[in-house]
């Protein structure tokens, strides 16, 4: 039996939402949800907690949004769907949820940054999706890593993102399992990742996932046995730490 978590909230937050979207309801063209479906969690056998509408629709990320913006426009819209503000929003996430205007003007709803959207051809408690085309996850509301998409050094690539939204590093000449980011200034620039748990998306193998041990004693996780870092340079969705002394690239899915 599948467990339905279902928590509604209300308040100041959630008439601000509401407000902004109905002041550009008239300017919407792209095929949007109705404003007053409800976000629930609901929990799968396979696939764990993920986010749907209170109609049993999906939701989903899409990888090539990982700087916060959609970029599910035109021919994209007609598989998917951008999702409107929602009235109620499950009260254990709720400080995650946020929006984004798309170029029309409409409202559309983020988790942890990333816009939501349901799959035009889904029926309710549909799970079809995840990882289509490499570039479609299903939305968990707690996961550690991300997959993101976009062309870094002129080359299209998929990488790690952390729930930050931050890109996730290697260094080509670290060991296995061993870090060679000890010094002050290099652990300032790159900072070690270290993940608070194990959801991740299902491209990922999380027994892949592990944890070090440092000379220094500061946590950090390693996969593949390739210790993980972020750049403290990095804006949401930037790589601006690609390629820096020859050693420093994103996590890409070569390494899956």
């Amino acid at each position: 039996m599948f467990k339905n978590s279902k928590i509604f909230i209300a308040g100041i937050f959630s008439l601000m939402l509401l407000a902004l979207v109905i002041s550009c309801e008239k300017e919407i063209e792209d095929p949007v949800m109705e404003e007053d479906l409800k976000i629930e969690i609901k929990t799968d056998a396979t696939f764990g907690n993920y986010l749907t509408t209170s109609t049993g629709k999906t939701l989903y990320f899409y990888s090539r949004d990982l700087e916060g913006l959609s970029n599910c426009v035109d021919d994209c819209l007609d598989e998917w769907t951008a999702v409107g503000i929602s009235e109620d929003l499950p009260a254990t996430s709720s400080n995650e949820f946020g929006l984004v205007r798309r170029e029309n003007g409409f409202v559309q709803l983020t988790f942890k940054g990333w816009p939501l959207y349901t799959r035009n051809t889904e029926s309710e408690n549909e799970i079809t999706a995840d990882n289509q085309d490499g570039e479609w996850y299903l939305a968990k509301p707690d996961y550690n890593l991300f997959l993101g998409l976009k062309t870094v050094d002129g080359i299209e690539r998929k990488f790690l993102i952390d729930e930050r939204g931050q890109s996730v590093y290697y260094k080509s000449d670290d060991g296995s399992n061993q870090s060679s980011c000890l010094t002050a200034a290099c652990i300032l620039k790159y900072p070690p990742l270290q993940l608070s748990g194990n959801i991740f998306p299902s491209i990922v193998d999380e027994s892949l996932i592990q944890d070090l041990s440092r000379t220094d004693s500061i946590p950090q996780t390693s996969y593949k046995n390739r210790p993980l870092y972020t750049h403290s340079l990095d804006a949401r969705g930037q790589a601006t730490g690609q390629g820096f002394l020859g050693v420093w690239f994103v996590m890409e899915d070569s390494f899956f």
